[in-house]
């Protein structure tokens, strides 16, 4: 697959997975007002590591994540089995969650070196 498809791919998949976290989180105040934002919790701890030893509990969160979400291409492996890429996107996500202010993730991404 052309890295670029399963980039597109991968970050689609995200997206998607984050809506139904932010969804779930607008349903969680509705009920419990102090309710703890999903990006600061610990599933978003484990998904923010970068160690290969963790990597078994973030695939388990995330096929959780993923069931039962239309229009998902994640079948328990991302695009083109590209875990790093997978984790970029979601790990992106809840950076920009944690502090709106940080420039999109794309955007650091096109910068030259040192502009942001």
């Amino acid at each position: 697959m052309n890295p670029g498809a399963a980039d597109a791919i991968n970050r689609r998949d995200v997206t998607f997975m984050v809506a139904k976290l932010d969804a779930l989180h607008h349903r969680a105040l509705k009920i419990t007002p102090a309710a703890k934002p999903w990006w600061n919790d610990n599933m978003a701890d484990v998904i923010m590591r970068e160690d290969d030893a963790i990597r078994p509990d973030q695939a388990w969160i995330i096929g959780h994540l993923a069931a039962g979400i239309p229009g998902i291409a994640f079948d328990g492996c991302p695009a083109d089995c590209d875990w790093d890429n997978f984790f970029q996107h979601f790990r992106a996500a809840i950076l920009a969650r944690r502090d709106p202010k940080t420039p999109h993730a794309k955007v650091a991404e096109n910068a030259p070196c040192g502009v942001v």
